[in-house]
């Protein structure tokens, strides 16, 4: 076989591959097998036994490619052979696993790496899918606990519901505030053990008293709800929190805490989700709305900027959401003095909610409101006062004649009467206005100081100077309503 191979061939089997053992051999020569060991007087699986071991090591030793391993000299090949007759152990021995490896890696470098690869890759295969099945499981188990939580809560709101007894209320109608008041109590009391619950409950019902201009009963419910977020580790209950205490400090002039709120709120959601998350914007919004009330308007622009576009992406560009931003960056355009620029804004976030929510929607009627602001200072009185006309009569039906947007309507129509020379009305609309500011808002808020130099030029108007000059002796520092959402 080998004569018939060239010299090339010889050398490169003598190189790279290993004989095989002699009682290997032995017996894959056939009937050639028996007809040696009958020579030798034995049978073929006494010769092949006698080979086993020792023999068939001695000869792979005096074989082996590497000459650190092979025999130094005849004599030790020799001395190994008496060792064998004597039945002393030997020194040819069986190489190693390692060694054997080492070898087969030389002979086979191409695929021993692929195997390799294949073998990182299985092993990261196994890796992720330990991982994923972990999320899998997580998410299992946190989408059963919102399923529980949602349960609960469903539970809770149709026993407060049910448990206004009509027999009770003696044929007095109960109001939404009345119900909303007891399930707090209720919430307090009978769900203390029912953590995950009660956050949910009051966040929701914190929510609606941010609505409702309560803020007093709003704030240490969601300061508590916040609480427990935190002691369960419950990161989009938290965030959801953070957004609405921080719209709750805008309202009531504590911008730096709002501001110090939204951007953890941020900092969580762009950790937990990714920087262009569509909970980015809401993260994003009411930052934008802290910084506007501190004046720093470019840096609010820029927030209100990268939220739009998020939303924008994520819901389109005539979304509900979409247009809230719009809304915002109106009002930081406004506070620069570039009317246009908000009128342009103030229209486009109109028509938006006018097209989704139609015309009881008290978010079309804000926008309204703010492009009356802004006809107002451009000198277009006229449209200046049906805009707010149909703002105010939107508020008053949808969020009640004591809300403090409502008041925000009427201190604005104060002004654009008193430049129609309209001073009657002008007067009783500011007085209105100001006597639900010092209510909702509170006597010493900048809106508050806004609405009272309002009614001070609507009483300039119709030549009271006196009381008008009064108002503006206990004026702090008065501030333009931005209406941001």
């Amino acid at each position: 076989e080998l004569r018939r191979s060239g010299l090339d061939e010889i050398r490169r089997r003598i190189r790279e591959e290993d004989p095989p053992l002699p009682s290997a051999r032995l017996s894959s020569l056939g009937p050639r097998t028996g007809d040696l060991a009958r020579r030798l007087g034995t049978t073929p699986g006494r010769l092949v036994g006698d080979l086993r071991g020792d023999l068939d090591w001695i000869v792979m030793r005096a074989l082996e490619k590497d000459r650190t391993r092979r025999y130094g000299t005849p004599t030790e090949l020799a001395d190994d052979l008496r060792r064998h007759l004597r039945d002393e152990p030997v020194l040819a021995s069986p190489p190693s696993v390692l060694y054997r490896t080492r070898k087969f890696v030389r002979r086979h470098t191409i695929g021993v790496a692929f195997a390799a690869v294949t073998a990182v890759l299985l092993v990261a295969l196994a890796g992720t899918m330990t991982v994923q099945a972990g999320r899998i499981a997580a998410e299992r188990d946190r989408a059963n606990a919102e399923s529980e939580t949602a349960r609960q809560v469903s539970e809770f709101l149709v026993g407060l519901f049910g448990g206004v007894d009509p027999t009770e209320a003696r044929g007095r109608e109960v109001t939404a505030r009345e119900i909303l008041d007891a399930g707090v109590a209720s919430v307090r009391d009978d769900l203390a053990d029912q953590p995950a619950v009660q956050s949910t409950l009051m966040r929701t019902m914190g929510r609606v008293y941010i609505e409702l201009s309560l803020f007093d009963q709003a704030e240490p419910l969601i300061r508590q709800a916040i609480a427990l977020a935190e002691a369960s580790g419950d990161q989009l209950a938290l965030v959801d929190g953070l957004d609405q205490l921080a719209k709750l400090l805008t309202w009531t002039d504590r911008n730096a805490e709002a501001e110090e709120l939204a951007r953890r709120s941020l900092a969580i959601r762009e950790r937990r989700l990714g920087a262009d998350a569509p909970e980015v914007a809401a993260s994003l919004n009411g930052l934008g709305i802290a910084l506007h009330q501190q004046d720093r308007l470019d840096e609010a622009a820029a927030a209100h900027e990268r939220a739009l576009r998020i939303r924008e992406r994520a819901f389109g560009p005539d979304s509900e959401l979409a247009a809230v931003s719009v809304h915002n960056l109106a009002s930081v355009h406004y506070f620069r003095g570039d009317l246009e620029a908000a009128a342009r804004l103030y229209r486009r976030s109109a028509d938006i909610e006018l097209a989704t929510g139609g015309r009881e929607n008290h978010h079309y009627a804000t926008s309204l409101h703010t492009l009356a602001m802004v006809r107002q200072e451009q000198g277009r009185l006229d449209e200046a006062l049906a805009l707010q006309d149909e703002a105010l009569a939107i508020r008053e039906r949808v969020l009640g004649p004591d809300h403090h947007h409502t008041a925000l309507s009427l201190s604005t129509m104060a002004v654009i009467l008193a430049g129609l020379d309209r001073a009657g009305p002008a007067v009783e609309a500011g007085r209105r206005a100001l006597a639900i500011g010092e209510e909702r808002l509170g006597p010493d808020h900048p809106e508050t100081d806004w609405m009272r130099e309002n009614l001070a030029i609507a009483l300039e108007a119709g030549g009271e100077t006196e009381e008008a000059a009064g108002l503006r002796a206990r004026i702090g520092t008065p501030e333009t309503a931005s209406e941001s959402r």
